[in-house]
């Protein structure tokens, strides 16, 4: 197997287990006794672990192996996944969040840098924003088919939506252990501090790198959509359109990471693209409560979903042109940390607004309509302050 197909079964295997578990997800957290404002205080729990160990984890992604980092996210995936099948409240709730926030921390900058490392070896570093693009679309299919999964099984069972996260999460970490050892790593290898204090230098004297982060931040505002979407159309559509609107969303989201792939966006000058899908995901967003029936709340979220396939790897893509490949797994990790400052603040500020405020539709909508008005004047903003040029600094 080579080593780019291994890294897209990875990702296939896991992000199916965290398909499954999307669709029914905040329904399972309400079935525990877990208000709107308490789910939001959980998803601010895992954005700020994640947040915690960021940098830590991507450290030893560079000094020790980015495939070891990548077996230990799946398996914290898998230890997650298990946790929240036997959780009974907040406080257990936040645990098992925490510890899948864990595994999300060991992945992000591991994988990319890996990737990027495999290229290089191989010559072949024109074809990032190609794989970048089709591992997303990968990761997108997985979540689709895995959230048509989760819905049947919570016919049955409504906890045992984490069943597969746990054996795919088990299964995604020997896939890294026994196909991705040894090929992704540096040429060069750094100590965990000085792939550090090289991220920091980076970081702070690129003022391409800092847009990107504040890029990030920006984007942070979608996680509004992400813990309330099944309610809203739930109580809006019924719950037996959700598995359907699943379908919707996930496919509108993998043809956008397609049409990246497809169309093939200058390497380094993604600038406009990321700019362009970021304001489209927040105009879509802020568009969808005004939407009246079925169909115009069909193509209003589909709009929304495609979008956001396109912003992760054209931003990854525009990133991993900037940062060299020793300690790129620190610096990724460095850089998610200060872009996703902005996905802990938005469930935090949730949560503050909506202690008050009763379980409803449209307590949601407001949320919908601000964070994405805000998404979409920051992309103009940002739009306005873009790099334009693959050698700027």
């Amino acid at each position: 197997m080579q080593p780019v197909h291994a890294y897209y079964l990875f990702n296939s295997l896991l992000f199916f287990g965290i398909g499954t578990t999307v669709v029914c997800y905040a329904p399972y957290l309400r079935s525990l006794g877990l208000t709107l404002g308490e789910i939001s205080l959980v998803n601010a729990g895992f954005w700020i672990t994640i947040i915690a160990a960021e940098v830590p984890t991507g450290m030893l992604a560079d000094g020790r192996s980015r495939s070891w980092s990548l077996v230990w996210g799946a398996r914290f995936f898998a230890l997650g996944s298990l946790s929240y099948l036997c959780a009974q409240g907040f406080w257990s709730c936040l645990l098992s969040e925490s510890a899948i926030g864990v595994g999300f921390a060991f992945l992000s900058g591991a994988q990319q840098a890996w990737v990027q490392a495999v290229l290089v070896r191989e010559g072949r570093m024109h074809a990032l924003p190609r794989v970048l693009s089709t591992a997303s679309f990968i990761r997108s299919g997985g979540m689709l088919v895995g959230g048509v999964a989760g819905a049947l099984i919570a016919q049955a069972w409504l906890p045992a939506i984490w069943l597969p996260l746990v054996l795919c999460g088990c299964l995604a970490s020997r896939i890294a252990k026994d196909r991705m050892g040894g090929v992704g790593e540096p040429e060069t290898r750094l100590t965990e501090r000085q792939a550090l204090t090289n991220s920091l230098a980076l970081l702070a004297g690129s003022r391409a790198l800092q847009w990107a982060a504040a890029c990030l931040a920006a984007f942070g505002l979608v996680v509004a959509f992400n813990f309330f979407w099944s309610l809203y159309f739930g109580h809006r559509f019924g719950t037996f359109r959700l598995g359907f609107l699943w379908i919707l969303m996930y496919g509108a989201c993998a043809v956008g990471s397609l049409w990246v792939r497809r169309v093939g966006l200058p390497a380094g000058r993604e600038g406009a693209h990321v700019t362009a899908s970021l304001c489209l995901t927040g105009a879509a967003l802020a568009a969808i409560p005004l939407t009246d029936g079925w169909h115009p709340a069909f193509w209003v979220l589909c709009l929304h979903e495609f979008a956001r396939g396109v912003f992760e790897p054209a931003l990854e893509s525009f990133t991993l042109h900037r940062v060299d490949n020793t300690h790129a797994a620190t610096y990724g990790s460095l850089q998610s940390l200060v872009g996703r400052v902005g996905f802990a603040l938005v469930p935090l500020f949730a949560w503050l607004f909506l202690r008050d405020l009763p379980d409803t539709n449209e307590t949601i909508a407001a949320v919908w309509i601000a964070a994405g008005s805000l998404m979409a004047a920051a992309a103009l903003v940002l739009y306005l302050l873009r790099p334009r040029a693959a050698a700027d600094a």
